[in-house]
Order: structure tokens, then C-alpha cells, then sequence
């Protein structure tokens, strides 16, 4: 959380300046590719608890805002930068799960994760029913919720003593009552807020 944090203040700052300067589109990429020589840095002298530690995750962030201005924007000269982010991505992660954070499989770990972006990234330019499509948006609100109670959900089915399906089961179920809950009665308000501040709905 904290290291999402402060790449979401370096992504605002960059925006602001670069509206200042009218160049955001250039301050944009320069700023991505000034995180990933920092990525790579970090990567290359081990500096991965230093203050400016939190850059060995830079190439998840630079993939995904080159991904956005690709897909969602269908700007193509994100392209290199996204190719070249995407390297350093699959270097990121098998280097972390390489330093023992998790007991996993390194290389089909990778693999997966590797696969998983690219389906997200056909499911996100490819088209849907109204109905398929609906569901689609009610999941993607669920995801960030999800994203934050997952492993308080795990540690509470550890501390009962469930492992495997019914595990996996419990935290499932309890992962996504909380982020419903999350979702109605934090973030659905702080929106509206949000919407009633700026005059308009984004």
C-alpha cells in the first residue's frame, strides 16, 4: 500500500507539471522512463530496502500506463515503452519471487502471472453483451476492495485451521463480503462526494 501510494504521487505530480508545461504526454514518458533506469539501478545493486527501494516495482507501473494509453487510449507511441516495460516486468517479477518472498514454483509462477496479463489485455479490447458486460463492470468494481482484505481473509482462515478447499473456500467467501461491504459503504460514497465536488461524474 504504502509503495502504491507513492507511485500515485509521482503519477499526480507528473500530470500536474506536465499540464503546467502543456507537454503531459512528454512528461508522461519521460517520467517512465526515468523509473525504469531507476528500476534498473535498484535492480543492479541490490538497494532494494533503500529509500528509493520502492522502484524495483517501477516496471509493474510503467507496463500498466503504457497498457492504458495502448489500449484505452489507442496512443501507439506507448508501444516501445510498453515492449520494453514488459522485459523488465518479467525480470521484476521472477527477481522478487527468486529472493524467497514466497514459496512458489519461480518459473511457472512467472509463466502464469505472464499469461494472465496478457488475457487481461485481450479481455480489455475485446467486445461484450449487455449482460456478460454488466457483470464484467460489477467485478471491476469489486477488484481493489478484493485486492485489500484478500490476505486478512487467508490469515483468517489460517488462524481456524482451514488449509486447502475449504480454505480456500472460506477466504473466497469472506474476501468478497468485505469487499462488497467495502465497496457499498466506503467507496460508492466517498464517489458520490468525489462527483459532487468537481459538479460532475467521471
Amino acid at each position: 500500500m504504502i509503495v502504491e501510494v507513492q507511485f500515485y504521487l509521482l503519477a499526480a505530480a507528473t500530470s500536474f507539471a506536465g499540464a503546467l508545461v502543456r507537454r503531459r504526454a512528454a512528461a508522461v514518458g519521460a517520467a517512465c522512463v526515468l523509473a525504469l533506469c531507476l528500476y534498473l539501478y535498484v535492480a543492479g545493486t541490490g538497494s532494494y530496502f533503500r529509500f528509493f527501494g520502492m522502484f524495483q516495482f517501477a516496471p509493474f507501473f510503467v507496463l500498466g500506463v503504457a497498457g492504458y494509453f495502448v489500449l484505452g487510449r489507442r496512443d501507439a507511441r506507448m508501444i516501445p515503452l510498453g515492449v520494453i516495460a514488459g522485459g523488465l516486468f518479467l525480470h521484476a517479477y521472477h527477481a522478487y519471487l527468486s529472493r524467497g518472498i514466497a514459496e512458489v514454483e519461480v518459473e511457472l509462477s512467472t509463466a502464469l502471472f505472464f499469461a494472465g496479463c496478457i488475457l487481461f489485455g485481450y479481455l480489455a479490447t475485446s467486445s461484450a453483451n449487455g449482460r456478460v458486460a454488466k457483470l464484467d463492470r460489477r467485478l471491476g468494481d469489486l477488484t481493489y476492495a478484493l485486492y485489500l482484505v484478500h490476505m486478512s481473509s487467508i490469515a483468517l482462515a489460517l488462524h481456524f485451521g482451514l488449509e486447502g478447499t475449504a480454505g480456500f473456500a472460506f477466504s473466497a467467501a469472506g474476501a468478497l463480503v468485505a469487499a462488497l461491504a467495502i465497496h457499498h459503504g466506503v467507496e460508492q460514497p466517498l464517489v458520490r462526494v468525489r462527483s459532487r465536488l468537481r459538479g460532475r461524474e467521471l
